[in-house]
C-alpha cells in the first residue's frame, strides 16, 4: 500500500474535520490565553462566528448571563489535570442565541508527557434537552389533572355523605334537602364536564400537543 505523503496530511485533516457535524476547536496549550489555533466548518455553522472572530481567541466567547461556571471548573480540572472531561452546558451563539452544547475536551501530549495542545468538540444537543425538557413537563401536567380530579372527586363523595346525614337528622327540612341537591347535581354534573375535559387535555399531551391548544 503506498503511503500518504506528509505534506498532504494538513489537507487531509482539515478536508476530514470540515465533513463533521460536530464543531471541533484545536487550542495551542502553552500560549498566554490558550487561544483557538483551528475551528472546523462545523463550529462556525453551529456558533455563527467568522474565522477572524475565533482564531487567535480563548473559547469562552461562547459564554453568556445563563452559563453556568460548570463547564470554566470542569474545564479548570481537566487542564490542571491533564484528562478528557465532558459537560452539557448552556452556550451563545454570535447572534445572542441559547443553544445547549455537548462540550468535550481531549488533551494532546507530547512525547514527555507535556500537554501542547487541547481539542474541545461541540455538539449543539438543543433539540434533545427541549424533547426531555417537553416529556417533563408533560409528566407534570398529569399529575397536576389527576390530583385535581382526587380532590373534587373526594369532595363530591364527601357532599353525598353530608347529604345522607342531613336526611337521617330527625326534622329535616324537605324544602333544604331540596336545594341541596339541586346544589350537588349541578356541580357533579360540572365535575363530570371538567374531568371529561381533563381527560381529553391528557391524551392530548400524550399525542404529543400542547395543553395551551386546548384553551
Amino acid at each position: 500500500m503506498e503511503r500518504i505523503p506528509l505534506s498532504q496530511w494538513d489537507t487531509i485533516f482539515k478536508s476530514m474535520v470540515d465533513k463533521i457535524d460536530e464543531g471541533i476547536l484545536i487550542v495551542d496549550a502553552n500560549q498566554k490565553g490558550m487561544p483557538i489555533i483551528f475551528a472546523n466548518k462545523g463550529f462556525y455553522k453551529i456558533t455563527g462566528y467568522e474565522p477572524n472572530e475565533v482564531i487567535g481567541n480563548n473559547p469562552k466567547f461562547l459564554k453568556g448571563p445563563e452559563t453556568n461556571n460548570k463547564a470554566a471548573n470542569m474545564v479548570r480540572d481537566c487542564i490542571r489535570n491533564k484528562k478528557n472531561g465532558s459537560i452539557n452546558v448552556l452556550n451563545y451563539k454570535k447572534d445572542g442565541t441559547t443553544f445547549w452544547n455537548h462540550f468535550s475536551i481531549s488533551p494532546i501530549k507530547d512525547n514527555l508527557g507535556n500537554v501542547t495542545y487541547w481539542i474541545g468538540i461541540q455538539r449543539d444537543i438543543t433539540k434533545i434537552v427541549e424533547i426531555i425538557e417537553s416529556k417533563s413537563k408533560k409528566h407534570s401536567m398529569t399529575v397536576t389533572i389527576h390530583t385535581m380530579n382526587d380532590i373534587l372527586n373526594n369532595f363530591l363523595n364527601s357532599l353525598f355523605f353530608f347529604r345522607q346525614h342531613l336526611e337521617d337528622c330527625a326534622g329535616s327540612d324537605i324544602k333544604i334537602l331540596d336545594e341541596f341537591d339541586d346544589a350537588y347535581n349541578n356541580f357533579k354534573n360540572e365535575f363530570i364536564r371538567l374531568s371529561n375535559i381533563e381527560k381529553f387535555k391528557e391524551k392530548k399531551l400524550g399525542d404529543d400537543f400542547s395543553v395551551l391548544d386546548l384553551e
